[in-house]
């Protein structure tokens, strides 16, 4: 702490000295290949620290390397989505004993449902995982409905869940869509 208190009123030459001869003209360090440039030099702990200071005090851009992670660290599991699916469609339209007669509520219905389902979602904390889920409400007045979707993704990491939800008067079908970002 008392390293980043004089960092604070240090002079502004000694700064530029060191930003200079460790880092060159920049405003954005890459961690990874800096911090190997430094501990190749042999630069002691010390000065290290300082430096640490200075990016601190400068309010300096750190960018870090690329990690070119291709599979995920933990697969996504559509059996945990696909309860979360049920289990907002539960909670949701439990209330409702009819269908909506206006569009508004429909719509409001709707949003609700898909939003509750992403966040529990998200919440699982399947890294650089990206959550799409779609939500269709119908009427259930003696009609077969068929839902489809498409989307081009890649098979060894890319998922979906869906589930459905009957009531007397209404139906639910949700999607949920996990598509591995590297």
């Amino acid at each position: 702490m008392k390293l980043l208190d004089y960092t604070r009123f240090a002079s502004r030459e000694l700064h530029n000295f060191f930003l200079n001869r460790y880092f060159g003209h920049v405003t954005c360090i890459t961690f990874k290949m800096r911090l190997s440039c430094i501990m190749h030099n042999r630069i002691n702990i010390a000065l290290l620290l300082y430096i640490y200071a200075i990016i601190d005090c400068f309010d300096i851009i750190i960018q870090l390397e690329n990690t070119y992670r291709l599979e995920p660290l933990m697969s996504f599991r559509s059996s945990r989505a696909e309860e979360i699916i049920r289990s907002v469609f539960r909670d949701i339209f439990a209330s409702v004993s009819d269908y909506p007669d206006k569009p508004e509520e429909t719509h409001h219905l709707v949003k609700m449902a898909a939003n509750e389902i992403r966040n529990r979602t998200r919440m699982l904390n399947y890294d650089r995982y990206k959550i799409v889920v779609l939500v269709n409400i119908g009427q259930r007045a003696g009609q077969s409905v068929r839902v489809v979707s498409r989307c081009l993704w890649a098979v060894t990491v890319d998922t979906w869940a869906s589930a459905t939800y009957e009531a007397r008067n209404l139906f639910a079908v949700g999607t949920v869509f996990a598509i591995y970002t590297a």
